[in-house]
């Protein structure tokens, strides 16, 4: 099923999809739709993209459109829209995601990434700093994070235990993801230092600076694009079997349902 409203998330679909140091095949989203004045959700839930038809970035848009057409008096209000989601939206989602702010102009959206999808795809890369532009909080999942996901949706008597290697992987999407955003602004201002500089020339500062390269790492975690609906019989074997012993018990999530930068 590839929505389920006001339903736990299961404890080994969380740590299966979110952990951002393993190689997944699907995309998990979840969301909380709340009110900016109140600590409650009006909607919340998860969902998987439904492969070959519909991605969850649009499963999720979809939802919260029937939601305002269902309360019309609720469109009129000042709302957050948190989003937990494994794999960074694609390029088209992206657009879909800004097309839909223009038209709700009174929600707030706020996105957690645990992993990015195909980060050296140039498309993807302007989908995101698209996205930034447009107003969006975007970032990637750091250890609270998943630890206040693992609170919200799949278990709240429970603490979220990390894997090993979360906070490396964090600080490398990090890394990246600051690069994607920020890349423009870094050739304006070599451009503005070097106005002759040639685009080969600012590449090549750049590499210099580690930074590409620090994006272009073998990336592990992203499936081909083969892959992505049906991985094969032995990567399913393959998948690696969670270690709740590598790490230190997360400490208590902090009870709320409303998100602040």
């Amino acid at each position: 099923m590839a929505l389920c409203l006001k339903k736990r998330l299961p404890e080994n679909n969380f740590y299966t999809e979110f952990n951002n140091t393993i190689r997944s095949f699907k995309t998990l989203l979840c969301f909380g739709l709340s009110q900016s004045s109140k600590k409650i959700w009006s909607l919340w839930g998860y969902m998987y993209n439904s492969p070959k038809k519909s991605h969850a970035e649009r499963i999720l848009l979809q939802t919260v459109e029937s939601f305002f057409s269902e309360n019309p008096a609720e469109a009129i209000k000042q709302y957050t829209l948190a989003i937990y989601i494994s794999f960074s939206p694609c390029s088209k989602c992206c657009d879909s995601l800004i097309d839909f702010m223009r038209l709700h102009n009174r929600i707030h959206l706020d996105v957690r990434i645990s992993k990015l999808y195909f980060p050296q795809n140039s498309l993807n890369q302007e989908g995101l700093k698209r996205l930034r532009l447009s107003g969006v909080s975007l970032r990637m999942m750091d250890r609270d994070d998943f630890s206040e996901c693992f609170y919200l949706f799949v278990n709240q008597q429970k603490l979220f235990i990390p894997w090993c290697d979360l906070e490396n992987e964090t600080k490398k999407y990090s890394a990246a993801l600051c690069y994607i955003l920020n890349q423009d602004e870094d050739t304006k201002n070599l451009e503005k230092v070097c106005p002759e500089s040639t685009h080969c020339e600012i590449m090549s500062h750049k590499r210099q600076n580690g930074v590409l390269d620090q994006l272009l790492w073998e990336d592990q975690c992203t499936p081909s694009k083969n892959e992505r609906e049906e991985p094969s019989g032995s990567e399913m074997q393959k998948k690696r079997k969670l270690n709740y012993e590598c790490g230190e018990k997360a400490n208590d999530v902090k009870r709320r349902l409303f998100f602040d930068d």
